[in-house]
This record gives structure tokens, C-alpha cells and sequence, in this order.
């Protein structure tokens, strides 16, 4: 189900010490603080000062911790990744002050683990592993580097069927995708795009600080029991806590109470619940890092070579949403497929469908009766529930005569093939119908 990507590549200039904890290395450049020009100054962290709008290693000296102007120590930044530095100008001090938390991690953890069991407890885990690869492949490219833990951890991805669009990041290194909203990303540099801002929240460590802050304010006691996925009613709750720079233990608290009552089939993890301050931060993030892809002349797949790959889930969930009576929706991924010319008869079918639903006017049933020929005419014509279709329109147009053929040809191949008994007795019904019409006439 579950598959990892390994990653490889600039891990270096790192060294470790107590507890795993990883470092940067630089060159001072002039003397400062018991250090000479040319020695190598072992890093702890990064600050920003407002005030003086500067940036400042922080290291250790003889006479305790100093804060040194970023120009006074050379790194060796070819050798420092993209992510390597972002998760050291953000979290190597508290790290380095803290520890890595370890209790707080395995709470969370133990957490996703329990969210992972309830989603394949019900069947909503996507299975395609080319799909799967595909994102791990756009994942690699995005961030090929080690991410930085107290363990060995990779970043993953898990695909759930669900018509909801949503993604999620978890604090090990786990990204959870909707089928849902893969389906709304017009190209792949929307989905590279909300991969790296995610990515972000991983490397950041954001449900970490987020958990640790309502941890220091109200005792944690029970929360695991509570840390399950949330639905559609706690999403008021989450834009209040969202559309705030900051949110309080007690704001948290009754999102996660809230989660508690609800049903077992929900999707959304309280895990993901970030500050606008955090989302802000790594949409930055993620677009300097798009840029620097694009700087690199990395070539994304044509939008037409997207959704090729994103065409099995989206046929599927065309079909689920319109059994959800999510017409417009389901319309919506099916006008995709036919724009990029990669629809085939089933997709003239749900369209057709679709327009049978909600239209009945007479230029709507021209235009449905024009998708089932256009879907005739197609080299591997074989839904025969076409002619069914077609048989309804043409009654709906008072072509009684075409009618009772189509009609007719859909119940010769569909008694013999064990058709569906209820299409099967529509078509028997609409031909005692056009009997009793054309009997009038």
C-alpha cells in the first residue's frame, strides 16, 4: 500500500553528535569570539533579528553562546541543499536547545498509524502504483535530500479514494492525498507546487510545534484517543483556527472534542491544522523552490500528458460524483478528458447521463444524442448501454421510430449478456410506451 522514496543525495556538510542532532560547518572569516580566520565554526543555529533586519549564526564560544552576522562565516554552500538550509535557518536551534522531543514524535506517530488503520479499515486507500510512483518521482525531484530526523524516516505518499480535495502532511513524513484533489489540479506544476508547500510543513515541522504548544497549555492526557480524522462538520472550525495567525490550546481542544463525536469514515487528520503564519511561511517556501526548478530548466509534463496520468482515478470519481448527484462536478472531469481527446465510450455514456439529469430541453437532447454518436463511431465501441440511452433521447424528441430500434438493438445484446435486469426492464417499459404512443397516432 503504503511505498517509500528513499532519499539519497546532499547529505553532506552534516556531521552528528548527541542524540543524532545534525550540524552545519562554515569558515570564519575574520576573528571573533575565541575563533580565528580560517578556523571551522561548528553552527547551532539561525536568527532573525527584526529590528535590525540581520541574520545571524548562533554558535558556541569560550564564554558562552554568541551571535555572529551571517558575512563572518562562509559556508560551503554547494554542498548544502535547498531543504537542508531551510530546516536550518527554522529549526536547528530549538533543536539544539530542546532536544529532538521525543515523546511528543512517537504521540504523533502512534496517531498516523491510528488514522492509517481507520482509512484502510474502509476500503479508501487508492491502489495504483503508477500513479503512486509518478507523485514519489515529482516528490524526489522536489526534494532530494535527507530529511532531517532522530531516525531514518522517508517521505511517502498515500492516495485516498475520496471525492473531497484534500491533502495532508504528517510530521514523520507522510503526505495524504485525496483523489479528489488530484482531480482539481490543472497541471503538474500545481500538484509539484502543493507537494513542495507540504513537503515544507514536514521539513518544518509544523504538527510538531502545533502539538507541543497545546501540550505546554493543557495536559495531554487522552489526546490520542481524540487524534482521529475530522469531516465536513468541523470545517468551520478549522477555517476559524486557519484564518487566525494564531490559535489557542482551547481552539484546538474543541476541534479535536468535535472529531471525537463524529463518524468513523471521515477524512481529515487534526494533525493538519496550520496557522496562516505557517502557511504563509511554506508557500514561500515551496515557490522559491519552484523557481529554482525553473532556473534549472526542469521540463513538467505537457497539461495534455497530465491528465492522461490522472485519468483512471478521474474516471472513476466522475462516476462517483455522479451518483452523488454532483452533476456540474462529474461534468467537469469528463469535459477534461474530452478536451485533451483522451475520452473514450464510457465517458460519452456518464455524459450523456449527465445531460439526461439534469436537461430535457430540445437542443439539450440534440447535443446528448450527438454524444452517443460520437462515442458509435469510436474503434472500441462496446457499452451497449449507449443504445439504451440513445433510445431515451429519441423518445424525449418524439423519434418513436428510432427509438423502438435503439431500444430494440440494446435488448438483443443486453438479454444475452445478462445485462442489467433493471436497464433491461427500463427498455421493455419505454417500448410499451412508444406501443401505446404510436397505437394513438
Amino acid at each position: 500500500m503504503k511505498k517509500s522514496l528513499t532519499i539519497i543525495l546532499l547529505c553532506l556538510s552534516l556531521t552528528n553528535y548527541s542524540k543524532a542532532q545534525p550540524i552545519l560547518s562554515g569558515i570564519a572569516l575574520r576573528n571573533f569570539a575565541g575563533y580565528k580566520t580560517g578556523d571551522t565554526v561548528r553552527l547551532e543555529g539561525y536568527s532573525y533579528d527584526r529590528s535590525s533586519n540581520k541574520n545571524y549564526y548562533i554558535l558556541q564560544s569560550q564564554s558562552g553562546e554568541v551571535y555572529i552576522p551571517v558575512s563572518w562565516i562562509q559556508l560551503p554552500e554547494d554542498n548544502i541543499g535547498f531543504w537542508t538550509m531551510v530546516w536550518f535557518q527554522n529549526r536547528a536551534y530549538a533543536i539544539y536547545t530542546k532536544g529532538w522531543q521525543s515523546r511528543s514524535r512517537d504521540i504523533l506517530y502512534n496517531d498516523f498509524n491510528n488514522y492509517i488503520t481507520r482509512i484502510q479499515e474502509h476500503d479508501l486507500i487508492f491502489e495504483d502504483n503508477y500513479l503512486q510512483e509518478y507523485i514519489l518521482y515529482l516528490v524526489g525531484i522536489i526534494h532530494p535530500e535527507c530529511l532531517i530526523r532522530p531516525e531514518s524516516r522517508s517521505l511517502e505518499i498515500i492516495i485516498l479514494k475520496a471525492s473531497e480535495p484534500e491533502i495532508y502532511s504528517f510530521n514523520h513524513g507522510a503526505i495524504v492525498i485525496t483523489t479528489g484533489k488530484l482531480a482539481e489540479l490543472e497541471c503538474e506544476e500545481d500538484l509539484a507546487f502543493l507537494l513542495a508547500e507540504h513537503i515544507a510543513h514536514i521539513v518544518l515541522e509544523d504538527n510538531l510545534a502545533n502539538y507541543n504548544k497545546f501540550e505546554s497549555t493543557r495536559a495531554a492526557a487522552g489526546i490520542a484517543s481524540v487524534l482521529f480524522s475530522l469531516g465536513s462538520n468541523v470545517a468551520m472550525g478549522i477555517h476559524n483556527i486557519r484564518s487566525d495567525y494564531d490559535f489557542s490550546a482551547d481552539d484546538m481542544l474543541s476541534v479535536w472534542n468535535l472529531a471525537f463525536s463524529l463518524s468513523d469514515i471521515l477524512i481529515q487528520p487534526p494533525q493538519d491544522i496550520y496557522t496562516i503564519q505557517q502557511v504563509n511561511r511554506t508557500q514561500k517556501i515551496a515557490r522559491r523552490r519552484m523557481d529554482m526548478l525553473m532556473k534549472k530548466d526542469f521540463t513538467f509534463h505537457t497539461p495534455t500528458d497530465f491528465v492522461i496520468i490522472m485519468s483512471p482515478f478521474m474516471k472513476d470519481l466522475a462516476w462517483e460524483k455522479y451518483f452523488q448527484k454532483d452533476y456540474n462536478g462529474s461534468l467537469k472531469l469528463i469535459d477534461r478528458l474530452i478536451q485533451y481527446g483522451i475520452a473514450d465510450e464510457e465517458d460519452y455514456l456518464l455524459k450523456t447521463k449527465i445531460y439526461l439529469a439534469q436537461f430535457n430541453s430540445h437542443e439539450t437532447n440534440l447535443q446528448a444524442l450527438k454524444l452517443v454518436e460520437t462515442a458509435e463511431q469510436m474503434d472500441q465501441y462496446k457499452y451497449v448501454e449507449l443504445q439504451l440511452q440513445k433510445g431515451i433521447i429519441l423518445m424525449r424528441l418524439e423519434r418513436f421510430e428510432e427509438a423502438q430500434e435503439a431500444l430494440l438493438d440494446y435488448l438483443s445484446v443486453a438479454e444475452s449478456y445478462g445485462e442489467d435486469p433493471g436497464r433491461i426492464n427500463e427498455a421493455k417499459n419505454l417500448l410499451s410506451q412508444i406501443d401505446e404512443i404510436t397505437g394513438a397516432h
